[in-house]
């Protein structure tokens, strides 16, 4: 069925962000980082944010819309924002005040 794939993706999805936070966590505890080792996590970083990017053609491709709605929607109100690791990195690359909704 279709919703392995959606299973499978999401799993992926949380292991490129613990590869995101460690790489994160590996910048912020060097006090005398040099400028070659902050680019390298930085670059790795930014490789893992484009696998993230151009992962959506695996969904768009790899389920039925029919499949997708029918497990989607028996997930509902959830989203994708919930996930612990994405909040993580949320919060580790902004200040608190850029993320409050002031509506």
């Amino acid at each position: 069925k279709d919703e392995m794939v959606f299973i499978m993706y999401h799993q992926i999805n949380e292991l490129l962000f613990k590869m995101i936070l460690w790489e994160m966590d590996q910048v912020s505890h060097d006090e005398a980082i040099s400028t070659k080792k902050f680019t390298k996590h930085l670059d790795r970083i930014s490789h893992y944010f484009d696998m993230l990017s151009n992962s959506f053609t695996i969904m768009g491709d790899g389920m039925d819309v029919d499949q997708y709605m029918k497990f989607r929607d028996t997930l509902t109100p959830a989203s994708g924002f919930q996930s612990a690791q994405y909040r993580k990195i949320e919060f580790a690359s902004t200040e608190l005040i850029n993320l409050i909704d002031y509506r």
